[in-house]
């Protein structure tokens, strides 16, 4: 039903009955848990206190207009910061594909393709079909920042990111592997600092417009 522009009971866009409950404009079971129906253009979405588990962002994937995600305070699973979705121990679980600027949280010291610091069995999806053209971080920050590599080509947390074109990434940053491989449109590259730490030369395979690379405020073209 990818059509469905609007879901209300009896006018509104919330209540709730014995076996069906509406949020903000997305139908829930009763007891919010599960997601059943959601508007095709739905833009904010706010993810109830009763929501525990990675099932419903398969479901958030589908709906490319969503911009940015709340979450439900009393949530013991799930937090969101600036818009995107990390689980308690600050790993990135969801990004809305909607959302044009990603910007890493001052909590945040590993982000990983695999969706765990260890690297285990995690999303590898988590920027496939995204639309973020920029990335940054808050000048607020003091820790270090790892971004695990990704073991292929295609498994770089932001590989194949292809409307991404600006990045912006703090001193002391270690990029793994395939990181951006691939990211076709990325142009200015600003590094907050001489400190960067790119483990293998894979990180920006193909990237053929990067144009500017910054390093601590000192610019130079990327053929330099």
């Amino acid at each position: 039903c990818s059509k469905i522009a609007t879901i209300t009971i009896n006018g509104e866009p919330s209540g709730e009955s014995a076996t069906i409950a509406l949020v903000d404009g997305v139908l829930y079971t009763a007891d919010k848990t599960q997601i059943v129906l959601m508007p095709s253009g739905l833009t904010e979405f706010t993810l109830t206190a009763a929501v525990t588990t990675k099932d419903v962002f398969e479901q958030l994937r589908g709906v490319s207009s969503l911009k940015t995600v709340t979450v439900e305070e009393g949530n013991p699973a799930f937090k969101a910061m600036e818009g995107a979705v990390y689980d308690m121990e600050n790993n990135l679980v969801f990004v809305p594909r909607g959302m044009k600027a990603f910007i890493i949280p001052d909590e945040v010291t590993v982000l990983s393709p695999y969706g765990e610091v260890d690297g285990g069995t995690g999303n590898l999806a988590l920027f496939s079909g995204a639309s973020v053209e920029t990335i940054d971080y808050k000048e607020t920050r003091t820790e270090a920042l790892e971004i695990v590599g990704g073991m292929y080509s295609n498994y770089g947390l932001f590989s194949g990111l292809t409307s991404l074109k600006e990045i912006s990434l703090p001193d002391n940053t270690t990029i793994g592997a395939n990181t951006f491989n691939g990211c076709s449109n990325l142009a200015t590259i600003d590094f907050g600092g001489a400190n960067i730490t790119i483990e293998n030369k894979n990180a920006f395979n193909y990237c053929s417009k990067i144009a500017t690379i910054t390093i601590n405020g000192a610019t130079s073209g990327a053929s330099d």
